[in-house]
């Protein structure tokens, strides 16, 4: 019985915690709600929570949605006794940028489990407002003029404020406010004068002329329209503006003015440009759509040539506005001829002639007679055959040729050589060119510079023997040259040249020989052969001596420098001294002769006995090579056998 009391008494009080768990404990009441805020103006939310439950509670509160950030609650948190209850504060301040329009507001309560939910909008009015208008909204008016708005601003708004005015679009820079602040009560108005400059040219502008409010950003603003008629519009038509055209030719262009205007003007006309550049009139006067005709004249002279630029002005006396135009004009050189001389610079030698080819050439636009001539230049320069004057037709070519012949006697130096053409008509002020050639001339002496060598200018000849010497002939100069070899002395009537003309190229030489035979009226004694070298018809350019002896002892004649070229037969010699002399001078060239061939003999004997020596001792050292193999062998084949 008693288990059954205890039971039961334990399911009750299940029954109570489980019952006492659904029981709801917190209580939240709506209180007072915020009317509509303007910006920063302050809005109060008055909340009441109530703890139903048997024992006291902790509560905290936040807040959530699009006007939380300016909502702050108060208190954040606190504790309720059982059955207490307490106000609970939300205060709302829109920022001063706030757009109206209604903002959600959530109140979020939580104690121990439970969370209770207060929404509140939040609802932003429109508290400060401005208007603009004008009486006046388009205005007629001539380029330049100033034209004059009247506007009004009006704060519309529930607080005081001020307005910042400023102007916006194409033409801001020409318009001008009365004032650029304006501070207004609510509902007050304030006149705004506008006045506005209008361009030069004749169309319609619009501008427009805006209030932004300091404290509340608002924007309200007003557009208007200025129509610039054409009171003085005129017009300058050309035809074209590029022009190309020959030197020493006048053009003349028509350039039509028009006041297309409605009052009568007049204009002031200038060109800037070349100095053959002119316009026939620099004044004009035209009433209302009369129009006139004036002539820019272009006249370059010869020698102008390349590009030109010719700027027109028309500048109105009423009105800002001014014509400009640009011509473009290229001058052509239609009178022109170039010459070139082949050769820049040459070397030539005195008594030499040269031939240079010169080319000219018409590089104009018409065929025109030309001249060449030489200015300042030496007289020894002439052009070939043929008129120094000459036609060419455009693009022609046409080569002469300039012989260039310094004589001997010329100063060895530089000469120019100025080569000159020209038009033979009023255009050669421009249509010449000029070339020239750089001479140097150089004496005979350096061009051709001949020296002579003689390997022996002493010697001996026996009175009844000949000899020859050799003698070098060099060209030391710049060019090839012939070259006569004359002998000269008192031996020139038994020596003779072979050969006396010789041509020799430069930096080279010819070898020639001096024969040398006296004759049976040759008195024995000393002779000297002079031999000189020159160019034909100048003068001798160097010389060498030799001394020739003839003698009839024999003893003093040097053989290596005679040739005999007869043999001698001692029965010629009526003599026996003579006799004896040519017998001893035959032997001892014999005795000379037989002694170096027997000395290369000897010497051709010991190059064969030192061959066969090493021939020998080769074979021996092979033998005894062979010899040391073959015992070995042996020994090798015994020790086998032996094992």
């Amino acid at each position: 019985m008693v288990n059954n009391i205890l039971k039961k008494t334990y399911l009750l009080i299940v029954f109570l915690l489980v019952f006492s768990a659904f029981t709801v404990a917190l209580e939240v009441t709506p209180g007072t709600i915020a009317n509509q805020l303007c910006p920063r103006d302050t809005g109060l939310f008055t909340d009441f929570i109530t703890n139903n439950a048997a024992e006291p509670k902790e509560y905290s509160i936040n807040t959530q949605g699009a006007a939380d950030v300016w909502a702050t609650s108060v208190p954040t948190g606190f504790i309720l006794g059982a059955g207490e209850q307490r106000a609970l504060y939300t205060y709302v301040t829109p920022g001063k940028a706030a757009v109206p329009g209604t903002y959600s507001l959530d109140v979020l309560i939580t104690g121990q489990g439970e969370t209770k939910t207060l929404s509140h909008p939040v609802t932003v009015k429109s508290c400060y407002g401005a208007k603009l208008s004008s009486n006046v909204q388009s205005i007629d008016i001539c380029p330049m003029a100033t034209a004059k708005y009247e506007f009004s601003l009006t704060n519309s708004g529930e607080y005081r404020d001020s307005f910042d005015l400023s102007v916006e679009g194409q033409i801001k820079d020409k318009v001008s406010l009365s004032d650029s602040v304006v501070t207004l009560d609510a509902g007050q108005t304030k006149k705004i004068l506008v006045y506005v400059t209008a361009p030069t040219s004749a169309e319609k502008f619009a501008f427009t002329v805006v209030a932004t409010g300091q404290k509340s950003s608002i924007v309200e603003s007003f557009s208007a329209t200025l129509n610039v008629k054409p009171c003085f519009d005129f017009i300058v038509e050309v035809d074209k503006s590029n022009f190309d055209f020959c030197e020493h030719t006048v053009v003349e262009i028509p350039i039509k003015a028009r006041n297309g205007g409605t009052a009568v003007n007049t204009y002031d006309v200038s060109i800037d440009g070349p100095e053959w550049a002119k316009i026939d009139t620099d004044f004009l006067h035209l009433g209302t759509r009369q129009s006139e005709t004036m002539t820019l004249i272009m006249a370059p002279t010869y020698g102008v040539s390349g590009e030109f630029r010719i700027n027109l002005e028309v500048i109105p006396e009423k009105g800002d506005l001014k014509a400009v135009h640009d011509f473009a004009v290229n001058v052509r050189k239609c009178n022109a001829v170039s010459v070139d001389v082949v050769e820049e610079k040459v070397r030539m030698c005195n008594g030499d002639s040269g031939v240079y080819e010169t080319l000219i050439q018409n590089t104009g636009e018409n065929t025109k007679e030309f001249e060449v001539s030489l200015e300042d230049s030496p007289e020894w320069g002439t052009f070939g055959a043929g008129s120094s004057r000459f036609s060419l037709r455009p693009q022609e070519v046409k080569k002469m040729l300039l012989k260039i012949q310094p004589s001997l006697d010329v100063s060895s130096g530089s000469y120019d050589f100025n080569v000159k053409v020209t038009s033979t008509d009023d255009s050669a002020v421009t249509a010449f060119a000029e070339d020239s050639i750089e001479v140097e001339t150089v004496g005979v002496d350096a061009c051709y510079n001949p020296s002579l060598d003689v390997e022996n200018d002493d010697v001996v000849v026996y009175e009844d023997a000949t000899s020859t010497v050799p003698i070098t002939v060099r060209n030391n100069g710049m060019n090839e040259g012939d070259f006569n070899i004359v002998v000269s002395g008192t031996a020139s009537n038994f020596v003779q040249l072979t050969p006396s003309v010789v041509s020799v190229e430069p930096g080279k030489s010819e070898v020639i020989y001096l024969y040398i035979a006296p004759s049976a009226q040759t008195v024995l004694g000393d002779y000297e052969a002079v031999v000189s070298v020159r160019l034909k018809d100048s003068d001798f350019l160097d010389s060498e001596e030799i001394e020739i002896e003839v003698t009839d002892d024999l003893g003093e004649v040097n053989v290596g420098e005679q040739v005999v070229n007869k043999t001698l037969s001692l029965d010629k010699f009526r003599s026996p001294e003579v006799k004896e002399k040519l017998l001893n001078l035959k032997n001892s060239v014999v005795n000379k002769k037989n002694s170096f061939m027997a000395s290369k003999f000897v010497e051709k004997v010991k190059a064969w006995k030192v061959g066969i020596l090493i021939v020998i001792g080769a074979l021996i050292l092979i033998l005894i090579y062979f010899g040391f193999v073959r015992e070995g062998k042996k020994e090798e084949t015994t020790e086998k056998k032996e094992s």
